[in-house]
């Protein structure tokens, strides 16, 4: 007799397998180069500096080379969690796990696509930006916090220890959909076309990688012993915990909009002692993690007791 768990795997492995017409390969250099780069690449209310009142009294072009930076960045956090995290994990299961020949399949291929994005997005990056890349494909992300990054080292080591793995998975996942419909919804026709193309196929992908994250927490998250599901829990809140008060990337903006704009030192550094207030920023709140970029991710979290303190943190 099929147990609940195996019904649910059914049910979303139909859908798995629908948007298999949506994968896609990655645009050519050629396409990639036919549109200017001389405007906003990120949707601006995305962008943490959107909601600091330092940030209306920089100029305009300072405004501008902002936004371009963080969607620089985004893209490089996106590619290193794609390339050097989630797929080296899941390779990893699907070699050493004694998995289901269905979702042995869709795990390979979420391995595979994750892979593809990375390459997409760091192409991307030297494409819009070839001086910031000329040495280097990340440049944004290296002030990434050691501590963090050590954790997230460990669960690639031991992820059957350490199972916020997939927890993070997913809530990356979901966010970059809602990355991909605000380009998609934008209404001011400021953005870069190839930022928007490129997103929009992210999204393609994405879509039904999500659906299997809740496959995958089911499969591998849901067997693990009560501590070990808290450990995950409290790694899962610290995670989470960063991105009410983002500080990190916007270290690296403006160590980049010093150099450029040396006449505007001090505008940048108000921008960046004001980072803090964004934790009672009621609206920056509600979009970074609220309904609109948590939503399945919410309503996973509910299902396990432990993870009462990381729902808290969401609007």
């Amino acid at each position: 007799m099929e147990t609940s768990e195996s019904l649910t795997f059914e049910k979303k492995f139909q859908i798995i397998e629908a948007y298999k017409s949506n994968r896609f390969e990655i645009p050519s250099t050629e396409r990639m180069k036919s549109n200017s780069f001389d405007n906003f690449w990120f949707p601006q209310e995305l962008s943490p500096w959107f909601y600091l009142k330092s940030y209306e009294d920089l100029p305009a072009q300072i405004k501008k080379r902002y936004n371009q930076l963080y969607a620089l960045g985004t893209n490089e956090v996106f590619a290193i969690f794609e390339s050097d995290f989630i797929s080296e994990i899941l390779q990893k299961k699907i070699e050493s796990s004694n998995l289901d020949s269905n979702l042995r399949k869709v795990m390979q291929s979420f391995c595979d696509e994750e892979l593809k994005h990375a390459k997409m997005f760091h192409q991307l990056n030297k494409i819009a930006d070839p001086k910031l890349y000329k040495k280097s494909s990340l440049v944004l992300s290296k002030s990434a916090n050691p501590v963090g990054l050590a954790i997230l080292f460990l669960m690639k080591k031991m992820p059957d220890l350490l199972g916020a793995w997939i927890w993070i998975s997913f809530f990356l996942e979901e966010r970059s959909l809602l990355y991909s419909k605000y380009y998609l919804h934008d209404k001011t026709n400021s953005l870069n076309s190839t930022f928007k193309e490129i997103h929009k196929l992210h999204m393609l992908e994405e879509n039904y990688h999500v659906q299997l994250d809740e496959v995958i927490i089911d499969k591998f998250y849901r067997p693990l012993n009560l501590w070990k599901r808290k450990l995950a829990a409290w790694m899962l809140y610290r995670f989470v915990s960063s991105f009410k008060r983002p500080r990190r990337l916007s270290l690296s903006i403006a160590e980049i909009l010093r150099n450029e704009f040396p006449e505007s030192v001090q505008k940048v550094n108000a921008c960046v002692n004001e980072l803090p207030s964004l934790e009672s920023n009621l609206e920056f709140q509600r979009i970074s993690l609220g309904a609109d970029a948590t939503i399945r991710f919410k309503k996973m979290l509910c299902k396990f007791p432990e993870m009462e303190k990381v729902i808290l943190l969401l609007p």
